[in-house]
């Protein structure tokens, strides 16, 4: 990585995460990098509670619509990390990864749940010069009053 952690030039997003999650949806989540140089792409992804009781443990479930992403389960912790395959690597669009992951919110009663998300932007060079990390940390609340 040349670069500075979440260098300017390039994003990283999750396109239908929920201002305030409904205890037990679904909801079609879409993870995004965008650079000008990239060529390859990967990511991870976790969802855990952000507080209380719970905090640091896995909140809801994550699963994946098709063969370009995976969910992982930490053996230690029993947290799941959906993250890219390598065929989930090369870009579907050109200078942009894409991978999009099911998100079921935990059941009510719940806290405010913290997604960890970072993603790669490689150069496809087998090096990691020339290549951009991003990283975000991203709360959403539940909608129970």
């Amino acid at each position: 990585m040349d670069g500075e952690l979440n260098e300017p030039g390039g994003s990283l997003t999750i396109e239908g995460l929920p201002a305030r999650y409904q205890p037990g949806q679904r909801y079609r989540l879409t993870v995004v990098v965008v650079h000008p140089e990239l060529r390859l792409a990967g990511f991870e992804l976790s969802a855990r509670y952000e507080s209380g009781p719970d905090s640091a443990r896995q909140a809801g479930a994550l699963a994946v619509e098709d063969d370009r992403s995976r969910v992982s389960i930490d053996e230690t912790s029993r947290v799941q990390y959906a993250h890219h395959l390598r065929s989930g690597t090369t870009p579907l669009r050109s200078g942009s990864g894409r991978w999009t992951i099911l998100w079921t919110a935990p059941a009510g009663g719940s806290g405010p749940v913290v997604f960890h998300l970072s993603a790669n932007a490689a150069n496809d060079n087998d090096s990691p010069m020339g290549d951009f990390i991003y990283a975000h940390g991203m709360v959403v609340r539940t909608a129970e009053k």
